[in-house]
């Protein structure tokens, strides 16, 4: 029985530690988040597509190319007029890549980015975007933009 305590005992003070090193990961990667998205969303705004696609992990890179987001950049951005950004959460995570499941050496850190956007015009919006570690910056993997004008 006291083995069977000690095991458990261990268990715990194990997931506290890791629980501990994620929230402690997650909120220091915030500030560094938060000015990348920002860069991003200043990029991209100004209809700078080259710099504003650099921004992009390699996975992205791959399914929308710099000609698609280019053109997305023209057909959506531009209402946009991003004035500035804020953080009002995240969420950090590790996982494993879909090319090597089940392989713990090619883990990966993820981090979810959730902020409240200013528009030029007083409007406000949300952005959400998943940020990957990749060549030792943080790259986007995938991001959504709210858009405050209504669609006729």
């Amino acid at each position: 029985m006291k083995t069977f305590l000690k095991i458990i005992g261990a268990l715990i003070l194990l997931g506290a530690v890791l629980f501990g090193y994620i929230f402690y990961m997650g909120r220091s990667r915030g500030p560094e988040i938060s000015e990348q998205a920002t860069k991003f969303l200043s990029l991209a705004s100004d209809f700078d597509a080259e710099n504003a696609h650099d921004f992009f992990s390699d996975e992205l890179k791959r399914a929308v190319s710099f000609e698609d987001f280019a053109n997305d950049i023209d057909s959506y951005f531009y209402r946009l007029d991003f004035v500035s950004q804020e953080q009002t959460g995240f969420y950090f995570f590790i996982g494993m890549p879909e090319s090597a499941p089940y392989n713990i050496f090619k883990l990966r850190r993820f981090y979810e980015y959730d902020g409240v956007v200013t528009y030029a015009r007083g409007q406000e919006g949300t952005i959400n975007a998943v940020f990957i570690r990749e060549d030792g910056q943080w790259k986007i993997l995938a991001f959504d933009i709210s858009d405050p004008y209504p669609k006729y």
